[in-house]
């Protein structure tokens, strides 16, 4: 991410939120919240604890906004985007809102 070339951070930053912060860390910790993250046979990836600490170091070592600022505003929803959907694994909270 460091090289300089923006089109290129740009593109680095699409594949790596797409196929493993969004589907793996947010799903971590979308499961906090779910009412059957453990018992309705689905698979859970990351323990929350995990999720939470790795999307922490995330944070304090990139610097780069283009990655940062969607994974932010993503994890400030209060439920999945429908937009997210696509991204995510299936699970009951995707798309609905959380229990509260």
């Amino acid at each position: 991410f460091e090289l300089g070339v923006g089109e290129l951070t740009e593109v680095l930053a699409d594949r790596l939120l797409n196929c493993a912060m969004l589907p793996v860390l947010l799903k971590g910790v979308v499961a906090i919240n779910g009412d059957s993250a453990v018992g309705d046979g689905q698979t859970r990836i990351l323990a929350p604890r995990v999720a939470l600490f790795l999307i922490r170091q995330v944070f304090d070592i990139l610097r780069v906004p283009c990655l940062l600022a969607p994974l932010a505003s993503a994890l400030l929803q209060p439920f999945v985007p429908a937009a997210l959907a696509y991204v995510l694994p299936e699970g009951p909270s995707v798309g609905e809102a959380s229990p509260a």
